[in-house]
């Protein structure tokens, strides 16, 4: 019987890590009961090749792939058109999303249907999260970002059907929303991450939005996943490109988003 999750991926030209996160979730969970879905947004012609002959007769073979490159619209950031457009092909009532660049830990239990469980146990959890908090940065070795990630997690822990969980705490940031791979409801996620009032990737925005509908995150203890891509579990990489990259990043992010604010605003004015 299918269940009622489907699993959802965002990818964007990391064959190779791809195909690493999809195989380390299949160490603790039967895919065949799920609907599996993505998106892929690399113009290189060489990887849309491979994805279509592994979605044909390897590892993607029961995922329908969505290419978004070449509808992506100017005012939209990548990430998010890609965001709402994956969210807008979801038919289930939970939806768990990752990345393409994600490794799971193998668990003797399905991750997913206990996180379904919390769900519809607590009303008030509106996302369970299985990420590393600490040790997807290294940050016991480099010290750096370590305040902030620990201020991440509360005191407060939780226990949901025989498994340990940390409330997340509201701070500065994505306050408790993530993007990072959780369970969430689809039409309540569609409704705080799509209502029009967002059009780029903001998580703080977002978990405004779960604050001022009492939801907030938990997140499993033991953690369950870290990053494969180099920045993240790479010292040097943190340490040599972390503030380079990141800068380069919230300078991209802040250009579209400002301008689709103001392009909003000019909308509304001259309606």
């Amino acid at each position: 019987m299918t269940s009622d999750i489907t699993i959802a991926i965002t990818s964007c030209g990391r064959y190779d890590l791809l195909h690493k996160t999809i195989t380390s979730i299949e160490q603790s969970i039967d895919l065949s009961q799920y609907t599996k879905i993505m998106t892929e947004d690399s113009r290189d012609s060489k990887h849309i090749d491979k994805i279509k002959q592994a979605n044909k007769d390897g590892f993607l073979e029961w995922w329908k792939i969505i290419y978004t490159w070449w509808i992506w619209p100017d005012l939209y950031s990548k990430h998010y058109f890609a965001l709402k457009t994956l969210y807008s092909h979801i038919n289930t009532t939970y939806v768990f999303h990752c990345e393409d660049d994600q490794i799971f830990k193998k668990t003797d239990f399905n991750y997913l249907e206990l996180s379904k469980k919390i769900l519809d146990s607590d009303p008030t959890v509106g996302l369970v999260q299985l990420r590393d908090l600490i040790g997807d940065f290294n940050l016991k070795k480099t010290g750096i970002m370590k305040s902030r990630y620990y201020e991440l997690l509360t005191d407060e822990k939780i226990e949901y059907f025989g498994h340990n969980f940390i409330v997340m705490s509201v701070v500065d940031g994505c306050r408790w929303f993530s993007l990072q791979p959780g369970l969430r409801r689809l039409e309540e996620m569609k409704e705080i991450m799509f209502d029009g009032s967002v059009s780029a990737v903001d998580e703080g925005g977002w978990g405004d939005k779960m604050i001022a509908r009492w939801l907030h995150a938990v997140v499993i203890d033991p953690p369950i996943f870290n990053h494969i891509n180099p920045i993240f579990n790479s010292t040097k990489t943190i340490k040599n490109q972390g503030l380079r990259v990141r800068l380069r990043q919230t300078l991209s992010w802040t250009v579209k988003y400002r301008s689709r604010l103001v392009f909003l605003y000019l909308k509304d004015l001259f309606q």
